[in-house]
């Protein structure tokens, strides 16, 4: 906790974040700081269901990707994302599961146990599915459109998605945009200036996330993983 009712969570996602966090007095939670490249998916549901009660007001300072952009962004009840910081998503574990079956591998059981809370919590917090699976993307890359580097809107596990404005206002529709600072209005900015190679300007020049600017998530999309 820094500063009343402000709690910041820093690094990757698992039981030690999460044990830290049950060790916190949350009763008066109204303000949650994420620095995160992500983590193990049980971890970081465990820790969103147990501040999902406060929703709070979730402020990203530099990166929340991964399991921290899918399942701590939609407790909140609004979201500032701060200058040079983003979220990036890159599809969840249910994806994964639908891939390894489609290639006949049979998913490890703690993943299967994994992809079936994220379709719980998806439920509790009525999200599309499309927050995390690649199902946009691959309507994206059949109208061929493309983002302001060029890249497909082609899924693939080596990048992510930067999520926009529009597009998390189309996912999460409880979610209130207190300000939000997004990458590829500042493209011109990141490219003249030079800032110290900070983890946010190693991420988006070697990652290069893909721009959601062209894209809304379905709120009837079906995930195809029943069963």
């Amino acid at each position: 906790m820094e500063g009343p009712g402000e709690l910041h969570l820093r690094g990757f996602i698992a039981a030690e974040m999460k044990a830290c966090v049950l060790r916190q007095n949350l009763s008066d939670l109204q303000r949650l700081v994420v620095t995160s490249t992500g983590g193990f998916v049980s971890a970081a549901i465990d820790i969103a269901e147990h501040m999902a009660p406060h929703r709070p007001h979730v402020i990203v300072r530099g990166l929340c990707l991964s399991s921290c952009a899918n399942y701590l962004i939609p407790i909140a009840s609004r979201l500032t994302v701060e200058p040079r910081s983003l979220i990036g998503l890159h599809g969840g574990v249910a994806k994964l599961v639908s891939k390894m079956r489609q290639k006949g591998r049979l998913p490890p059981a703690a993943m299967l146990a994994d992809a079936e809370r994220e379709r719980r919590f998806a439920a509790e917090f009525s999200l599309s599915p499309d927050w995390f699976l690649p199902d946009v993307f691959l309507k994206a890359y059949q109208k061929k459109i493309t983002n302001p580097m060029g890249f497909n809107l082609l899924f693939h596990d080596s990048q992510a998605l930067a999520v926009s404005p529009g597009f998390l206002n189309s996912c999460l529709r409880d979610v209130e945009i207190d300000s939000f600072w997004y990458l590829y209005d500042h493209m011109d900015e990141l490219k003249e200036r030079h800032h110290k190679a900070d983890l946010f300007e190693r991420f988006w020049k070697r990652l290069r996330p893909l721009s959601s600017e062209k894209l809304q998530c379905d709120p009837l999309a079906s995930d195809g993983n029943e069963g």
